[in-house]
């Protein structure tokens, strides 16, 4: 969605296309076909509005976590830091490197920008995006600080959802099988392009779980190590580590609440993109991250930045302490 080349954005138009013509098929089928058309007649009526609940609820947020995953701004530089690198000569621009750097800021080789730490260059979207994992060909965008956690949701729900379709479809799938197997497939006086609609829909169903399913278990165990797919290459101590599943998804759902299983902007932030908490970092009295605040006496992101660029050598001892006391 943000590449730079026109041909790059056609291919996402493309993809995403694909991908939201397979929610609605998979909508289609299990509401109008298995729903009113297979379950009342093999004696199941009571299962439909259970069965419509669930899977409906789940492809409703699969399908919202897909359309935030690709319409969000992954997240670029902003202004505001361009602004604050140019007035604060105390900033550390180091030379890029594949290990981690906190409390630096990095000139990017490919589009010469100065660029905040963990951002990284996408070469699909020819920009820089702060704490960027990887270009998803699927949904067309990249994936970075602003949509991580749609993606991971994304991941959630649309496996969920897949499993749950597959299995309560499960019976009449097999059924379905059967009759295709003795050249019949008409299963429960249903026609034969519904009948093929309906097998197809489980061999949909299966594929996007297993789909799903591999690249969850990828991203996941990175997320509760609040991790990039970049990162994950880095030989050093992982300085934005915090060592518990719930403190390392708070950096990036933010603060735990009802918010964390929606696909919306944490409402409750612990980061801007620009500068993230280290796990031995010590913020001096007053100063700390809160966005939005009404507070007129409350930290500006300037001041937070200042103090955490212009610290690279005392994060850095800190995360080698660390590193030497786990060996």
């Amino acid at each position: 969605m943000y590449a730079a080349r026109s041909s790059v954005r056609y291919i996402s138009y493309a993809s995403q296309t694909f991908c939201l013509s397979v929610f609605a098929y998979e909508w289609y089928v299990y509401n109008f076909i298995f729903l009113l058309r297979i379950l009342p007649d093999v004696g199941k009526s009571g299962a439909i509005w259970p069965f419509a609940a669930a899977f409906n609820t789940l492809l409703f947020l699969a399908a919202w976590s897909f359309l935030r995953t690709s319409l969000t701004d992954p997240g670029q530089n902003t202004d505001q830091w361009r602004q604050f690198v140019r007035d604060s000569a105390g900033v550390n621009v180091a030379t890029s490197r594949q290990r981690w750097q906190p409390g630096q800021a990095s000139a990017c080789k490919k589009c010469d920008e100065i660029r905040p730490e963990r951002a990284h260059h996408c070469s699909v979207c020819q920009t820089c995006f702060l704490r960027m994992d990887h270009h998803c060909p699927w949904t067309g965008n990249c994936v970075g600080f602003r949509n991580y956690k749609f993606f991971i949701l994304l991941g959630f729900y649309g496996c969920l959802g897949s499993f749950v379709g597959a299995a309560t479809a499960g019976p009449e799938l097999i059924l379905c099988i059967q009759e295709w197997s003795k050249h019949a497939l008409r299963p429960h006086n249903t026609s034969t392009w519904e009948g093929c609609f309906f097998l197809f829909f489980g061999v949909v169903a299966l594929a996007v779980f297993f789909l799903l399913g591999s690249m969850l278990s990828s991203h996941f165990p990175l997320a509760v190590q609040n991790m990039t797919s970049i990162e994950e290459c880095y030989d050093d101590s992982n300085p934005y580590d915090f060592e518990t599943m719930g403190e390392n998804l708070a950096q990036i759902f933010g603060d735990f609440g009802p918010d964390w299983f929606l696909p919306i902007m944490p409402l409750r932030p612990l980061s801007d993109g620009i500068s993230f908490a280290k796990v031995d970092e010590t913020l001096p009295d007053g100063l700390e991250y809160d966005e939005g605040s009404d507070d007129e006496n409350a930290s500006s992101p300037a001041e937070l930045w200042t103090f955490r660029y212009s610290n690279p050598k005392t994060l850095m001892d800190g995360s080698r302490a660390r590193l030497a006391s786990e060996q």
